[in-house]
């Protein structure tokens, strides 16, 4: 009798490795993804810091010169001054909107590998299950086919925190990765 709950048993496991798996690949891919647009991102913040940076030395060029300019200059010179500033002040807010969707693709990658780290080791606690399973019905041992039930049950522990974590955003136990 024990023997058909061992089947069951094993089958619930490997449903839920399989299903782990396609979510630890899935969590796996969004935190690469998220990684690329954080990259992207970062890229496009050090493009802005360069223009910054040019229109600054600019300025500071130009204000040298208005310094040796004669005065009939000095309005072309305020002009063209105003406008770097403006450009300035452009650059550093668009630098604080381009850091901030980088730090939130930095903190979406965080997440799908936390997810990822959940679903993955699930896997592996739950593999094992199926391992000794597999073992406990070959050689019709019954304390095998219970360590299989522990191992087994801590994989599920795990499965069922990568749902509660990609949900709620907490883990179920603590000290849980």
């Amino acid at each position: 009798m024990w023997l058909n709950w061992l089947a069951i048993t094993t089958i619930i496991m490997s449903a839920s490795a399989t299903l782990g798996s396609s979510k630890s690949a899935g969590f796996t891919s969004g935190a690469m993804m998220a990684q690329n647009k954080a990259s992207d991102q970062w890229a496009y913040y050090q493009a802005k810091s360069i223009k910054q940076h040019s229109f600054e030395l600019q300025k500071d060029l130009l204000q040298a010169q208005l310094a040796q300019a004669p005065a009939s200059t000095a309005a072309k010179f305020a002009e063209k001054l105003s406008a770097y500033d403006a450009n300035i002040e452009r650059y550093t807010k668009e630098r604080k909107e381009v850091k901030t969707d980088a730090e939130r693709f930095e903190h979406e990658r965080d997440l799908s590998q936390k997810n990822g780290k959940l679903f993955g080791t699930s896997i592996i606690y739950l593999q094992i299950g199926i391992t000794l399973s597999a073992l406990a019905a070959l050689l019709k041992k019954k304390p095998v086919w219970w360590l299989s039930l522990v191992v087994g049950a801590a994989g599920m522990l795990y499965f069922l925190n990568g749902f509660y974590y990609a949900y709620k955003g907490a883990t179920i136990l603590i000290g849980m990765p």
